[in-house]
């Protein structure tokens, strides 16, 4: 482990402030597109990723090629900033600290084998509204790690109140979940977005 100082001054709108202090499990983005709700999130992740060794899992409900994943986000602003990492054909991995970035889909993932899953202390659930109730209920609670954080980014698809994976948030989980909503007029940097 390196005590490098890393030159990584991001700018990210606002209206995702409140991410870097909340406690909480659940941190739900939703907004449509050049939110930059995305943007954020992989920003923040690479970020923390150069000091934590938290092992981040990236996963939709399908994703038949990494190409279907965030990776192609994630390689950009590495290249961008030139950061510290090695970016591997499936995965990456932080050189300062050892965390990886994997990326999943959900729907091939049993119950049995997201056991495998149990030790990744940050989930980033992209495309949040096309989760099943079927990989939730499989992945929520395998996620057990003391501190574990998951993450939703989420198109306005459908009603957020009405999405299956909001409503139990806001009811069961209303404590330990932060919802930002984010609007492109939200983002200062949506021609850099879109």
């Amino acid at each position: 482990m390196s005590n490098q100082t890393i030159n990584y001054d991001w700018k990210y709108s606002s209206v995702f402030e409140p991410v870097f202090d909340f406690a909480g499990r659940y941190i739900a983005l939703t907004g449509g597109r050049a939110s930059g709700k995305s943007w954020f999130l992989a920003h923040y992740f690479l970020e923390l990723l150069m000091y934590k060794k938290w092992d981040l899992l990236c996963a939709r409900e399908h994703q038949n090629s990494i190409s279907e994943s965030n990776y192609k986000l994630f390689v950009n602003v590495i290249k961008r900033y030139s950061l510290p990492f090695e970016i591997q054909s499936t995965k990456i991995i932080s050189r300062i600290t050892g965390a990886t970035i994997v990326f999943i889909g959900l729907s091939d993932i049993t119950a049995d084998n997201v056991k495998s899953f149990e030790d990744f202390r940050l989930v980033w659930l992209e495309e949040a509204q096309k989760i099943s109730a079927k990989s939730w209920e499989n992945l929520n609670p395998t996620i057990r790690v003391e501190g574990a954080k998951i993450f939703l980014s989420m198109n306005p698809d459908c009603p957020h109140e009405k999405h299956p994976i909001m409503s139990e948030l806001k009811t069961l989980f209303e404590e330990e979940t932060l919802h930002i909503h984010a609007n492109y007029y939200d983002n200062p940097f949506v021609s850099a977005d879109i």
